[in-house]
């Protein structure tokens, strides 16, 4: 995450919001990775973003195929 010394970036926070939405959708995309919750630590830099477990991974599957 690029470092702002304004704040949380306006980019990240879009992308934070629209993984939530899509998250919340009645009928999810079966590839779409769910955010399941957003942590904050005691430093404006410590911000963590916890998603679903999936099995495998992208890079694997494509090492796989290849």
């Amino acid at each position: 995450m690029a470092q702002e010394s304004d704040g949380f970036p306006v980019t990240s926070m879009r992308e934070v919001s629209i993984l939530s939405q899509l998250g919340q959708m009645t009928y999810p995309h079966p590839n779409i990775v769910r955010l399941e919750e957003v942590v904050v630590g005691y430093k404006q830099e410590n911000i963590f973003l916890a998603f679903e477990h999936c099995r495998v991974d992208v890079a694997s599957l494509i090492d796989h195929l290849v």
